[in-house]
């Protein structure tokens, strides 16, 4: 709903500020509902994947053996990070800004992974 919302007020040149609080649900349910989505790609990766919202805690996904798992405790040394504001994330993750935008930061012990993250999840 945020999203589309987001979309109705960008169309109407309207206030497209997304309420932090309701952008970290979004965030949330968005990065539990990867795990039911990967792509045959997706399914042959080995990562620690970790989602640092700020202001908030960070969630975590580990994708081993065709599986995709959430936590919510701290990942020590994540492969791929990404951080950023809860609004541009939520919009990130449904496809609607690029990363290239600087809105959403990227590290990890393995960054380069960024480049091919979103082939492991199928797209609505």
């Amino acid at each position: 709903m945020l999203v589309h919302g987001w979309d109705i007020a960008t169309a109407a040149h309207g206030d497209t500020a997304l309420d932090p609080s309701g952008s970290r649900f979004g965030v949330l349910v968005a990065a539990a509902l990867s795990t039911l989505m990967l792509t045959p790609k997706g399914k042959t990766v080995t990562a620690d994947v970790e989602f640092r919202i700020r202001g908030y805690e960070s969630i975590g996904t580990r994708l081993a053996n065709g599986h995709a798992h959430i936590t919510t405790q701290p990942m020590r040394r994540p492969d791929l990070w990404f951080e950023g504001e809860p609004g541009p994330f939520v919009l990130w993750m449904l496809s609607r800004t690029a990363v290239l935008n600087r809105s959403i930061r990227i590290g990890g012990r393995r960054p380069w992974l960024a480049l091919t993250a979103m082939k492991w999840y199928e797209t609505a």
